[in-house]
Formats: structure tokens, C-alpha cells, sequence
């Protein structure tokens, strides 16, 4: 395979090519050692084909025929003084008879191999040879051998010279191609960068300056070019969301580990963005020389995400919390509470005779009463709550202002005369609410156990009257969390006269 690459180097760099040259360096050899022709030969595995000559017409023979590959193998001059008596050559067609051009049959030869150094900084190999023939045998002396072996050094030098321009040629064309497709690459990543809003970036150590792709500067809404200095890039991000960008950066120096954060995020024009940032270690022999990562706008993206969580979290009937909300909502408030011991009250709120209103009325009146009842969980006396629809007629109150859980019997009180609705075309009737509390004073409690003492109350109002509500004080226990450590029972204040609730 080595040989073949020379080969094919060879016929690069000498066919085709202007070889005035080494035509000189052939004629100046015969001349110069008295031989009638000279030639200039490139030795290949199937054959020796000759890029100059002079006094012989002939353009290549067969390897077989060669004398030129004997001085190649042994790297040095070669030297036949009568080729007849020579059991090497002796048998060779251009030996024992003319050649195939009439010349006279080849008696003395004598050949120089030439060197070249196929690529940049290698040693040179013999690729071929400077040949003096003549069809008389005879002696080459000490004179003729000096200036054969210098017209050999000159015709090496025409040849590495034709060699370097071709591998000039080829790391020239290789070189445009690299950057052709660097270029290429460089057009395909930046229209990649502005379709998906993703540009990259990269924190040198330990100088902290921030390089930045073109996208970068464009989710800043800065001009391309500048580089940045780590503080002034952090500027963009506001706390806490800084610090907390900072702190995944030094952890990744310190431990190597990559970061994948979504942050907020204010432009230069001061346009409040939601920007996910990654960042991964970037190693030179081992060591850390930079932090290198991504970053995307996902604006857009995050207020899809947003409204889908936000519809997935909301009752379509009546625009407040679903029951999966509540469920994420009360747990991760049990959780922050828990340590403070800061005091909470859960309601759980039934209509009264809800499905005889659907039945009676249809299901659009019932629709309207359960939006009127969530309505008014929502009022401004309970903005501080977090309401929520669990299902059916089942609503739920999270009530944590320290002003409503103060007089937490008024609160309910209130409740019970708000949920006093009237049903639209019923003539005068009014639906009722039962409301089961659970009051947590103090403690550690899940939300199983919260809403589980808040139905009991929910039956004890029941089984007393509907329209009334029950309030269950939950105690410390020392055998179990909680336990119920009293019931209060809650009337309503008043009833509007010839307003009779629904029966």
C-alpha cells in the first residue's frame, strides 16, 4: 500500500507536468559520461516509466526488463560494465537483441538512484534513477562517476521540488475544504442556534471570560462580538436565580459534575426571559481549562408549559384549583409548616341535596350554583386561602391567615351564611353547604390525616343538620400524630326570612 501511494505520487508530481528540467539533467548525464542515452526512470511494481530522457524514444518497459529497480533495491549507483556477461540482465529482450525501437542492444549501464522525501520531514526513500546506457561495453572512471552522482543529487531536487508543490497543492485543497466545511458547519449550527433559540458558550479558566456564540448575544439583545467577563454575564440573571447559577458553576469546577438549570433571565433592553442554561467541564491533558455549555430561550415554551399546567390545574366549571392542584398544594404546605408549627384549618364544604338541584332544575342550574359557591370562596375575605374543587359538589377550603383561624367559628359561620345560595328558576329556593373543619394547632400532619378528621366533622354536621358545620380540633397524641381532641359545633348566623333552603 506504502509503495502504491508513491506510485501514484510519482505520476502526480512528474506526468503531465512541463519537464524541460529533467530533460537538461538527462542530456547534460549523457553528455557529461559520453554515453549515447540517458534517461531519468520511476520505478513502480508492475513497471519503470521514464518523465525524461535523452536519445531513446521509449516511454516505459515492463519491471521484469528494468536495471533501474537493481539500483533502487541496493541504494546506490549501479554499474554493469557489459550487461551480456551479467547473468541478471543478460536475458533481457533489450539485451539480447535490439530494442523495440531499432536501438542497438544495451551493453553498459550505469544508474544513480534518486531520492525523495515523500511527505514533509520524513527521511527520502529511493523512488527511481538517473541512467547513463550505451550499447558498447565499458568502464565508468572516478570523474564520469562524480558527475553522475551530482546531475542525480539535481534531478532529486527537480523531482522533491514537483513532490512539495504537489503536497502544497493537496494541504492547500485539504485546508480549503476544511474550512469550506468549517464555514459550511459554522452557516448549518447558526441557522440550527436561531431555529431552536440555542447558542453556546464557553467560561475560560482562569481568566473568566465568557465567549459567546452569535444566539447568545441575540437572547441578550446585545450586538455580536463582545467578549464578556464572567460578572458582568452573571448580571443578567436576577437573584436568587444568580446565586443559584453561580453555585452549579462552582460545583462543576470543583467536581466536574455538568448543570442543567432553568432560570429567569432580564436582556440588556430589560425583557424578562425563562433561559435554560447546561454547562459541562472542557479538559486539555487532564486539566480543566473551561467550562463550556448551551443556552436556550424557552420563553415560549415555558409559558406553553405554563398554561397547560395552569388548565391542568384548574376546575374548568369553576376556574379554581382541581383536586390533583390541592393535593400538590396542601402537601407541600404540610411540609414548610411543619417545622414552624404555624396553625392551618382544612373545610371540606358539601352543597346540600346537590343532585336533587340537577335533577329538579338541570345540570346547567347546578353548574351555575357551583360556580356561585366557588365564587365566593374566592372572595376578598379569603384571599389568603387556596380553594379547590375535589370532585362532584365536594369543595375544599385551606385556610391559613392567622386572623380567620383566630375565630375560627366565625370564619365557618360566615362560610355557612355565604354558601347560602340562591338556585337560579327555582322560585325562591336556596341551596345550603355542610362544611366539615379540621383545625391543626400544632405538629407534624399529612394531608390524609388532615382531610380524614375534617370528613369526620363533615358527618357529625350532617348527622346534626344540614346547613350547620363542625369544627375538629386535632390534638398531639403521644401513641399516634394526631387525635381528635374536640368537636365544635357551628350554626349558621341567620336565614333571610322567605328564603327556605332547598328540602
Amino acid at each position: 500500500m506504502i509503495q502504491q501511494n508513491i506510485d501514484i505520487l510519482m505520476q502526480r508530481a512528474l506526468e503531465g507536468r512541463p519537464r524541460a528540467a529533467l530533460d537538461a539533467v538527462a542530456a547534460a548525464a549523457a553528455r557529461l559520461t559520453g554515453c549515447p542515452s540517458a534517461l531519468v526512470s520511476i520505478v513502480e511494481e508492475q513497471r519503470q516509466w521514464f518523465p525524461a530522457m535523452a536519445g531513446i524514444v521509449a516511454t516505459e518497459t515492463p519491471i521484469e526488463q528494468s536495471f533501474c529497480r537493481w539500483a533502487v533495491a541496493q541504494d546506490s549507483m549501479l554499474v554493469v560494465p557489459d550487461a551480456s556477461a551479467d547473468a541478471r540482465f543478460a536475458e533481457i529482450p533489450t539485451v539480447a537483441g535490439p530494442g523495440p525501437n531499432g536501438e542497438p542492444p544495451i551493453r553498459f549501464y550505469a544508474g544513480e538512484p534518486l531520492r525523495v522525501s515523500v511527505e514533509p520531514g520524513q527521511k527520502p526513500v529511493p523512488i527511481g534513477a538517473l541512467c547513463v546506457v550505451s550499447g558498447a561495453p565499458r568502464e565508468l572512471d572516478d570523474h564520469c562517476r562524480e558527475l553522475l552522482e551530482g546531475l542525480g543529487r539535481a534531478a532529486s531536487e527537480l523531482i522533491q521540488a514537483r513532490v512539495n508543490t504537489v503536497t502544497a497543492e493537496d494541504m492547500a485543497r485539504a485546508l480549503h475544504e476544511t474550512l469550506a466545511a468549517r464555514d459550511r458547519f459554522q452557516r448549518q449550527l447558526q441557522q440550527a442556534e436561531r431555529m431552536t433559540r440555542v447558542g453556546s458558550w464557553r467560561l475560560a479558566l482562569p481568566s473568566q471570560q465568557a465567549e459567546w456564540s452569535d444566539q447568545i448575544f441575540v437572547i441578550h439583545e446585545l450586538p455580536s462580538g463582545s467578549v464578556k467577563a464572567l460578572e458582568d454575564a452573571l448580571g443578567y440573571y436576577p437573584e436568587p436565580d444568580r446565586t443559584i447559577l453561580e453555585r452549579a458553576l462552582a460545583n462543576t469546577i470543583e467536581t466536574g459534575a455538568p448543570f442543567d438549570l432553568t432560570l429567569d433571565f432580564v436582556t440588556a433592553r430589560g425583557n424578562p426571559r425563562k433561559v435554560r442554561v447546561m454547562g459541562d467541564v472542557e479538559r486539555e491533558n487532564a486539566s480543566l481549562v473551561a467550562v463550556i455549555g448551551a443556552m436556550q430561550d424557552v420563553t415560549e415554551r415555558y409559558e406553553v408549559e405554563r398554561r397547560l399546567r395552569k388548565r391542568a390545574d384548574t376546575d374548568e366549571l369553576t376556574r379554581i384549583a382541581t383536586r390533583r392542584r390541592f393535593n400538590e398544594y396542601c402537601d407541600a404546605l404540610l411540609m414548610d409548616s411543619a417545622g414552624d408549627r404555624q396553625p392551618l384549618a382544612l373545610a371540606l364544604i358539601d352543597l346540600d341535596h346537590f343532585k336533587q338541584v340537577n335533577d329538579r332544575f338541570g345540570h346547567n342550574c347546578g353548574d351555575r350554583v357551583l360556580l356561585r359557591a366557588a365564587t365566593a370562596l374566592t372572595s376578598d375575605w379569603l384571599a389568603n386561602c387556596f380553594p379547590a374543587r375535589l370532585g362532584g359538589d365536594e369543595l375544599v377550603l385551606l385556610i391559613t391567615d392567622p386572623a380567620l383561624i383566630s375565630d375560627l367559628p366565625g370564619t365557618v359561620r360566615r362560610l355557612l351564611d355565604e354558601l347560602v345560595l340562591p338556585i337560579p328558576g327555582s322560585g325562591g329556593l336556596h341551596s345550603t353547604a355542610t362544611i366539615g373543619v379540621c383545625l391543626h394547632r400544632a405538629g407534624a400532619i399529612n394531608r390524609s390525616d388532615l382531610m380524614s378528621l375534617a370528613d369526620e366533622a363533615l358527618y357529625a354536621a350532617k348527622d346534626r343538620s344540614r346547613g350547620t358545620a363542625a369544627i375538629n380540633i386535632a390534638g398531639d397524641g403521644e401513641d399516634a400524630p394526631m387525635v381528635p381532641e374536640a368537636m365544635i359545633m357551628v350554626d349558621p348566623s341567620s336565614r333571610q326570612p322567605g328564603d327556605p333552603p332547598l328540602r
